[in-house]
Parts: structure tokens; sequence; C-alpha cells
């Protein structure tokens, strides 16, 4: 059961860094593409690099805790790792979805297209 739920905590880990990877190859519009709320708070927040550093530092945290876990409650632990798996699963398939780069452009686009709009409408005010 330990060696399982080792490939489980590096499963999560290697979706985590491929994430990180993707966030970084495309930062020029990761603004635009980003899904998550807190993390287009956290990019205009402190920018990109802040939002790097607090992905990093939420992995390790939960990473740790998971090891932490094991051995104090095995069973705790394991229906801690099982969620996160599968979500990290979840993500991992968005990822690499065939599809994506096609709705990616689309999202950019529309994005910029409104962006364009607003301060059209920004100027026509002033």
């Amino acid at each position: 059961m330990k060696i399982l739920y080792s490939v489980l905590w590096w499963v999560i880990a290697i979706v985590s860094c491929i994430d990180l990877y993707w966030a970084i190859h495309i930062r020029d519009s990761l603004i635009e593409l980003e899904l998550n709320p807190l993390g287009i708070y956290l990019i205009k927040l402190g920018g990109l690099e802040l939002f790097m550093a607090l992905k990093m530092f939420g992995t390790i945290l939960v990473l740790f805790i998971l090891s932490y876990l094991y051995r104090r409650s095995p069973r705790t632990a394991w229906c801690v790792v099982v969620p996160i798996f599968v979500l990290q699963l979840i993500l991992c398939c968005h990822l690499f979805n065939v599809n994506a780069q096609d709705q990616s452009e689309k999202r950019v686009e529309g994005y910029r297209k409104l962006k364009k709009q607003q301060i059209q409408n920004y100027k026509k005010i002033r």
C-alpha cells in the first residue's frame, strides 16, 4: 500500500510541475487563459512571479502535508490523497486536451477584443 501511495504522491507532484511549465510557457496570454479566479487575482495583484511562487509553495505544502498525514494516520491520508489525485488527473487531461489550442486562441482573441472595447469606451468618456 505504501508503494501505491507513493505513486499517487508522485503523480500529484508531476502534474503540478507540468501545470507550472505550461503556465510559464504561455505566460504572455496566461491572464486570458487562467480559469481560476484566485489565480487571475494573484496575477493582477503581483504579476506572474507572485502567481508562480504561490503555486509552487502550495504544491510543496500539499506534498508535505500528504507525507506527514501518511506517517500519522494512513487511513486519513488515503481519504485525502485519492481526491487530490483524481483532480490532478482531470487537470492533466485538461492540459493535454487536443482541442484546447483552438479554444484557447478563441478565448484570447475574445479577451483582447473586450479589452480594446473597454479602452475605447474609456477614451470616449474622457
